[in-house]
């Protein structure tokens, strides 16, 4: 197999130990593992003191050489956030304000200050069989949860193993995660969920296509039509009970105050119709706020948490009852 990649990929330099640098990335192999992090990055990270006459009146607007050293700030995290550390990405999302005073400088420093100091953080690719994988989708939003009233929205995507359908439990894999403000202004919760919930499954359905162009030698996006429903199956799980119950609901949703959002629902039914058309509770679950991994993308929360959980790699969606969906960690605790 090494000898195909490399007649396939023409690299300067191969490197075939178990420790590497690649694009600026550490790439080391434990236990048959590879673990991927920015510790040589985030060592080369420093993070400027504000002076004790700024900082004592935070509503001072920035001086041009603070101004440059927020946008460095900003340049450092978000490649960090986009590379190996999505348990920053919340924090990093709500530091993207148009605010240009000592506050918003002081708010970006913190957020690296945690980068640096958790510099070993990063994620794990670990073995899983490919051929019967699920597409583990977490969705999120704060509703009206940044400076200028806009809504935070993000997922977590995960290659998951069919045994998270199961009590015992299953490993996972994150491929894909991201963290923005939601496009447009919203009037509720419900209104930043939904939004949230389509990037997130579109994206879900782009690693899936990718995952079979990978897999599948004759399979080709542009020519081979849709997948076959039981191929790498999407599960896209919410937080939210009023857009879960939405989206499981028969007819139309005539109950919605903002029409416009019934577009949106609908929409995201005829996705769920393509998997199992009498059934949308196959692809969409709901779990307990306090429970949702992809709170990480939305709002400022301790970033152990989402560490502890992709360090373990391991999670369980459980039917208490006929609805609703909790998510245990490996020893039925949550991180």
């Amino acid at each position: 197999m090494i000898k195909q990649l490399k007649d396939t990929f023409e690299f300067g330099q191969w490197q075939e130990n178990e420790d590497m640098i690649y694009c600026g990335k550490n790439v080391t192999l434990k236990h048959g593992e590879i673990f991927i992090s920015q510790k040589m990055f985030s060592d080369n990270i420093t993070v400027p003191s504000i002076p004790k006459s700024r900082s004592a009146d935070p509503s001072q607007k920035l001086m041009p050489a603070e101004i440059t050293e927020r946008l460095s700030a900003r340049g450092s995290l978000n490649w960090l956030v986009g590379q190996t550390r999505p348990d920053l990405a919340a924090s990093a999302a709500l530091c993207k304000g148009s605010n240009q005073d000592v506050q918003s400088l002081m708010d970006i420093l913190t957020v690296l200050k945690e980068a640096v100091k958790t510099n070993t953080a990063g994620n794990w690719v670990r073995s899983m069989d490919l051929w019967t994988s699920l597409i583990l989708i977490f969705s999120d939003a704060s509703w009206a949860n940044a400076e200028d009233l806009s809504s935070i929205g993000g997922y977590l995507i995960f290659l998951a193993s069919l045994g998270v359908m199961m009590p015992e439990g299953g490993r996972i894999n994150l491929v894909e995660w991201r963290s923005a403000k939601v496009k447009r202004k919203c009037k509720s919760t419900l209104t930043a969920e939904t939004i949230a919930m389509e990037a997130a499954l579109d994206a879900g359905l782009h690693v899936r296509t990718i995952l079979a162009e990978a897999l599948y030698r004759d399979y080709v996006p542009s020519q081979s039509g849709q997948l076959h429903a039981d191929l790498h199956r999407p599960v896209a799980v919410t937080d939210c009970k009023s857009l879960y119950d939405c989206l499981v609901k028969d007819g139309p949703q005539n109950s919605l105050s903002e029409k416009r959002l019934a577009v949106d629902i609908v929409g995201l039914q005829d996705v769920a119709a393509t998997f199992d058309e009498e059934n949308p509770k196959e692809t969409f679950r709901w779990i307990p706020g306090h429970k949702q991994l992809a709170d990480a993308m939305t709002k400022r929360i301790p970033p152990y948490k989402l560490r502890e959980i992709l360090e373990r790699g391991w999670v369980s969606l459980v039917a208490e009852d006929g609805n609703d969906y909790v998510m245990r960690s490996e020893n039925n605790t949550v991180g």
